[in-house]
């Protein structure tokens, strides 16, 4: 069976597995889409917050459901500032495409992209472990039971389309179709700015291997349909007013690691730790003694990419626990491809860290 047959059924099953997870979800509340939308009485009205037991607030995939619905005209509904809802705009425009435009069909749309994009993600990682690395496709099944990817399918959220896009941009661009893999991972960072962490690892990939001109043409392309967007938005919604979040910095801040400080509790602290500073410093350290014996893979420099991310990532960020465990994505699948392509054997040692946390997305997203 070829690498892509083997891929495609990674993918397939994974589809199927998390349409059978939705199906449950959307049994419990009557086959209401809306029940994954998350509509918080504070942006709309007090009964669709309460219908679906979520407090007044809601939560994020409400502000894609707005703009998919509403389009331009959301504005209102979104929280400040309302140009970072918009910057994510492939996966509410997507959305509202896919249903014609019929405002009924929009949460049936945005939970069937999630669900494709989740057998896309784990079908691209599945490919990428086939032909880059000895290790089996179905390691592909650790970032696809991760907490913070179900969460994300349980609350229409962006990250699912930008992972998926993300990791199949990869996965083309390093079969040598860089032109097209270059598009797909622009329109990763349209779905969401999560996306163009691995197309960071490329660049960089491309600059350890002297070649200027890839690394420029590549950088080009994926990253400046993102960079016109953020101009775009700027001039019609005007600069960032605020950065912060609660009271807590959106913005990186300098200290690797030092958002860790900003959990918001003893067991989010935890957890972060657990599941995520500390893998991201063993991938880091892993990498540094690779690095100094030269002639390295393009996994070295997507792990290196991954690691760095989540070690500077925002304090808002890590304020939030699902937050965090929702970013985590890019981090679990360049661990992954990276200790495949070296050290196969510690592959053991990340599935038995984070396999488990699909028991904590069991009792989130089913509550």
């Amino acid at each position: 069976m070829s690498a892509l047959s083997r891929s495609l059924r990674v993918g397939i099953v994974v589809a199927v597995m998390t349409a059978i997870y939705c199906a449950a979800i959307l049994a419990r509340y009557d086959f209401d889409p809306l029940s994954f939308v998350q509509i918080g009485a504070q942006f709309s009205n007090e009964s669709a917050a309460t219908q679906f037991g979520y407090d007044q607030n809601g939560y994020d995939g409400q502000f894609a459901y707005y703009i998919a619905t509403e389009g331009f005209n959301a504005t209102p509904k979104l929280d400040q500032p309302p140009a970072i809802r918009y910057q994510r705009i492939l996966y509410p425009l997507l959305s509202a495409v896919l249903a014609f435009g019929q405002r009924d069909l929009i949460p049936w749309t945005m939970i069937l992209i999630n669900v494709l994009a989740h057998g896309v993600a784990a079908g691209s990682l599945a490919y990428l472990l086939r032909t880059r690395t000895r290790a089996s496709e179905w390691w592909s099944l650790v970032p696809a039971l991760w907490v913070g990817t179900l969460v994300s399918i349980r609350l229409d959220l962006n990250e699912p389309l930008a992972i998926a896009l993300s990791l199949l941009g990869v996965a083309v661009y390093l079969s040598e179709r860089r032109l097209l893999g270059a598009l797909i991972l622009a329109a990763a960072g349209l779905a969401k700015e999560l996306g163009l962490v691995l197309a960071a690892g490329l660049i960089l990939y491309e600059l350890a291997q002297r070649d200027w001109r890839r690394a420029l043409r590549l950088a080009i392309l994926a990253l400046a349909p993102f960079a016109l967007w953020l101009l775009i938005l700027r001039v019609w919604l005007g600069a960032w007013t605020d950065t912060t979040l609660g009271g807590v910095t959106r913005l990186p801040i300098p200290i690797p690691f030092a958002g860790l400080f900003y959990a918001s509790d003893a067991l989010s602290f935890g957890l972060i730790l657990t599941w995520a500073m500390i893998p991201a410093a063993v991938l880091l350290i892993a990498i540094l003694l690779r690095l100094r014996r030269g002639n390295v893979k393009a996994e070295v420099w997507l792990g290196l990419a991954a690691a760095g991310f989540v070690a500077f990532t925002p304090p808002a960020t890590i304020a939030e626990l699902i937050s965090t465990l929702r970013i985590l994505q890019p981090l679990l699948a360049a661990t992954i491809l990276y200790f495949a392509a070296y050290q196969p054997r510690r592959l053991f040692w990340f599935a038995a860290l984070w396999s488990p946390s699909v028991l904590l997305a069991l009792l989130i997203v089913l509550r």
